[in-house]
């Protein structure tokens, strides 16, 4: 199978009639109108299935062998090669008819498809770390799963942790930039949304734990530990060392004990009578 990554290509200029490929979140081939609004072409199925492949793939192209296989493998259809032509045809008459340059043994995106996930690799490499949180608006084609799809199935799978792992990353750089110019609250915020983006993983945990640390809100860090130990526990999940670490950090922090001025004061209370 090739070795894909997402394309690197800058988020292009659209204007009305233009096509656009969204792939995170709720997949969907999408024709801008005159007025700027977007009109979906095609759902998720395997004629998207196809066109992210090429937009995604090295050099935007794979043999017509490959793609059968790719999409109708595992004797799932009795001609693979039929079912490919049946794609390629519903995609010329839903979608464009120059869209994909269908060669006799290979496919090619014929011209550049603008995407939401091109966005999000643009904002990554420029390091606009915000802006490529806000562009992550969920996985790479989430829940696909058809008939004769197992290679693509696990080819889709691998990029959703490649790119799942990048946002996260570039999530934990952008809590502590946050903290580091005195704005904890952004980066409480940008550390609970991590969370959402990979509830499973650890870290993201263990960011929210140490941002509330540094903002000095013990009380909100005792809380959250709570939390993470009632969630490992519920998930049946061996906490890591370092969040093993942390928490034993977070239940060392108490709230700030009072001044020795109150703490006289209470202990003679006939005093304020």
């Amino acid at each position: 199978m090739h070795t894909p990554s997402p394309a690197t290509r800058g988020p292009a200029v659209t204007s009305a009639g233009d096509l656009t490929l969204r792939v995170l979140g709720d997949p969907s081939l999408n024709r801008i109108a005159a007025d700027g609004s977007r009109h979906r072409v095609l759902g998720m199925g395997k004629p998207l299935a196809l066109i992210t492949y090429l937009a995604v793939a090295p050099q935007h192209e794979a043999s017509r062998e490959f793609l059968a296989d790719l999409l109708w493998g595992d004797d799932s259809v009795s001609d693979p090669p039929h079912s490919l032509r049946n794609a390629l045809l519903l995609i010329r008459q839903q979608a464009d008819s120059t869209l994909i340059d269908a060669a006799p043994t290979r496919c090619r995106l014929a011209r550049p498809l603008p995407s939401d996930l091109a966005c999000l690799t643009q904002a990554l490499g420029a390091r606009d770390l915000e802006r490529a949180m806000a562009a992550y608006t969920g996985d790479f084609l989430p829940h696909f799963a058809a008939p004769g799809c197992r290679l693509f199935e696990h080819w889709s799978e691998s990029v959703r942790l490649r790119i799942r792992t990048d946002v996260i990353n570039a999530g934990d750089v952008l809590v502590r930039q946050l903290l580091d110019a005195g704005r904890p609250r952004d980066a409480e915020q940008y550390a609970r949304r991590m969370i959402e983006i990979d509830p499973l993983n650890q870290r993201g945990r263990r960011i929210l734990l140490e941002t509330l640390l540094a903002s000095g809100d013990r009380m909100a860090a005792l809380t959250e530990a709570a939390l993470t130990e009632q969630w490992l526990a519920t998930e049946e999940i061996d906490p890591e060392t370092a969040t093993t670490a942390l928490l034993q950090q977070a239940r060392r922090a108490r709230v700030a004990p009072r001044s020795s001025i109150e703490a006289e004061a209470a202990e003679r209370p006939e005093d304020l009578a």
